[in-house]
């Protein structure tokens, strides 16, 4: 696999994947580093990487020479699952291609799960090597001699058998929301390029639809025609304001979740935010079960409707 990132091994895997005596990764991640590395591949990595799911993924010091690594053979026969991200340029690597057969290898005699992601490209141009993947193999068909001709063989049998399986179509799923209103909140960012694949353009949501962006960098809100921009000292005017004279809306809400509350809950709440804000719940409880309440059964109350 042609990609600039690094082997990780977690110590502990998720507990939705079952244990192999022979097995030591719970998923091989394949994928084209250009493409992927920094933008979709990484953020699925990290996804497996919280949910404590031991991931393989190479690094650039494997791929040196012609040919597969033998530990990338080693990893991918010992991985429970194999996730293969198809991108535009996944064709274009040998490693990428030479990866794929050995999945689709161990899918058969190992009876490893494979699970395709076409990231930006048709699952029938994978299946079928149309499109950019037809333009690659015209690359790799380029003075072939039998030897190289039996491996594109095998490279195409292992993208038609690939291209076959259910798996999921990042694109499509983002184009289904385009008649859908959501509200995004993406968190954090500090590249261009994770605005421009978690967010996109207007067009890939729905009228009326709202996306929250939180950065350290102006300049790439700017830069991504965002309509509508808040710095610190507004968000800090805002909360300045809301002490200040409460939100109607917001006030109108509590009151309704207020008074669906019984008589001796609505004195508890009321004791609690008059007087016992921040104490400990230990010591409100005495201090309410000393004036008559049943404060154990009531607090708990509070926290359900209000958790």
């Amino acid at each position: 696999m042609a990609s600039n990132s690094s082997t990780h091994m977690i110590p502990s895997p998720s507990s939705i994947f079952y244990s192999h005596s022979q097995r030591c990764y719970d998923v091989f991640l394949s994928f084209r580093g250009e493409d992927t590395c920094r933008s979709f591949t990484d953020h699925l990595y990290s996804a497996l990487i919280r949910c404590n799911i031991k991931t393989f993924r190479d690094d650039e010091g494997l791929r040196k020479g012609e040919e597969i690594a033998p530990k990338l053979l080693q990893a991918i026969e010992e991985s429970r699952i194999a996730i293969v991200v198809f991108s535009k340029n996944y064709a274009d690597s040998k490693w990428c291609l030479d990866e794929l057969v050995k999945i689709m290898s161990c899918k058969e005699e190992r009876e490893q799960k494979v699970i395709p992601i076409f990231y930006n490209v048709d699952p029938s141009e994978v299946r079928n090597q149309k499109g950019i993947y037809e333009k690659e193999f015209s690359h790799h068909e380029e003075n072939a001699d039998e030897e190289k001709k039996e491996k594109i063989r095998r490279w195409k049998t292992a993208l038609r058998e690939a291209g076959k399986l259910a798996g999921y179509d990042v694109k499509e799923r983002c184009l289904r929301l385009s008649s859908t209103k959501v509200l995004v909140f993406v968190d954090d960012i500090n590249d261009s390029k994770q605005l421009e694949h978690l967010v996109g353009k207007h067009s890939w949501f729905g009228h009326g639809s709202r996306i929250i962006i939180t950065t350290r960098k102006k300049d790439l809100i700017k830069a991504h025609e965002v309509d509508y921009i808040k710095g610190l000292k507004d968000w800090k005017s805002e909360l300045k304001k809301l002490q200040e004279v409460p939100n109607m809306e917001i006030t109108n809400v509590l009151k309704i979740s207020y008074d669906g509350l019984d008589r001796t809950q609505k004195m508890i709440f009321l004791d609690i935010a008059c007087f016992f804000k921040g104490a400990h719940v230990e010591i409100v409880t005495q201090v309410l079960d000393g004036s008559g309440f049943k404060a154990e059964s009531g607090i708990n109350a509070l926290v359900d409707r209000w958790d």
